[in-house]
């Protein structure tokens, strides 16, 4: 820092210099030599909004030592979890690894201690942990999670028992009938291995970093897209053709009852709805105050109505004797 007087003045080091020099001018960098690993990272940090996985993706290529645990942690486990919010895999084989691996101990401790029911509460956790991880066949041989959940399925708490019969009964009928799936020849291709349900949770057990998921994430979401645009197209001629078949008479007529069936239903449900919310919903003050009123002004006119058909019959009744008197004075 340089002071003058009245003012002061921060000057900046050599290595930020450095740093932002590099962080402006990413586009452009390949090779940076032995640059350590911390450095990198805090030039990614600094260049959010240059910087972009087809850039980071070069600069490892010409630099392998940078294609390291923390960049993969620093950079492409954020840029993972940024860009594929909704995902059904979570993570890559080592993170999920990892969790079945905790889940597991919790169960084995729990079996070898003859099911004591101070420790219930931490394996329905480790059970319901395990329902909403994604398993394949290798992290099944892997973790020997199968081993232990068969323990516990033969414990004597009911639902605890249960739950992991449950448990055992999906991971069998997903990876058991995937495999047979495949030994039968029902996928031509990758495409066609991501377009299933448990193919792409297969295919997704090869990654083993942050890096290698976020390259298949992004291919899985063009699959998807392109499969969704195959099947929105083939409704949409489906949809075009019995439009076409109902204009020129060709459409059959158990279609026309059908679609009439169905109209029929949705107006009675609406009707229900409608009755429902108005019996449930009590009646507004001001409503109130409105039907009072115009009850009030029908009896009005009811009792002028009723006043002026007196009247007429009054009249009618008075016509004779005023005709009396007329002709008396005559």
């Amino acid at each position: 820092m340089m002071e003058i007087p009245g003012m002061t003045i921060h000057k900046k080091s050599l290595t930020e210099l450095c740093l932002d020099s590099c962080s402006r001018n990413i586009d452009r960098m390949r090779d940076m030599s032995q640059l350590p690993v911390d450095f990198y990272l805090e030039i990614i940090r600094r260049a959010k909004t240059k910087i972009t996985p087809k850039i980071i993706g070069r600069i490892e290529t010409f630099n392998p030592h940078l294609q390291c645990a923390e960049t993969d942690e620093g950079y492409w486990k954020p840029l993972v979890e940024k860009s594929f919010q909704r995902r059904q895999i979570p993570a890559p084989f080592p993170v999920l690894y990892k969790a079945v691996k905790s889940n597991r101990k919790v169960l084995l401790k729990w079996s070898a201690s003859n099911f004591e029911s101070q420790s219930r509460p931490a394996v329905e956790t480790a059970l319901q942990e395990l329902s909403k991880i994604p398993v394949s066949a290798a992290l099944l041989e892997k973790s020997k999670i199968g081993v232990e959940v068969g323990k516990v399925k033969n414990c004597p708490i009911e639902d605890i028992a249960k739950k992991a019969k449950e448990l055992l009964k999906k991971w069998k009928v997903d990876v058991v009938g995937y495999q047979k799936a495949l030994e039968a020849g029902n996928f031509a291709d990758t495409k066609s291995k991501l377009r299933d349900s448990q193919g792409h949770i297969e295919e997704a057990a090869q990654c083993q970093t942050w890096k290698e998921f976020f390259e298949f994430m992004k291919n899985y979401d063009e699959v998807r897209m392109e499969s969704f645009g195959k099947k929105s197209r083939e409704l949409y001629t489906e949809d075009k053709n019995q439009k076409h078949g109902i204009k020129s008479g060709v459409a059959f007529h158990g279609e026309r009852k059908k679609r009439g069936d169905q109209i029929k239903v949705k107006l009675s449900k609406t009707i229900e709805v409608i009755k429902s919310k108005a019996t449930s919903k009590p009646a507004s003050k001001i409503s109130q105050w409105k039907a009072d009123f115009s009850q009030r002004q029908r009896m009005m006119n009811v009792g002028s109505s009723i006043d002026s058909s007196k009247r007429k019959l009054s009249g009618l009744n008075s016509t004779p004797d005023s005709k009396k008197r007329t002709i008396q004075r005559l």
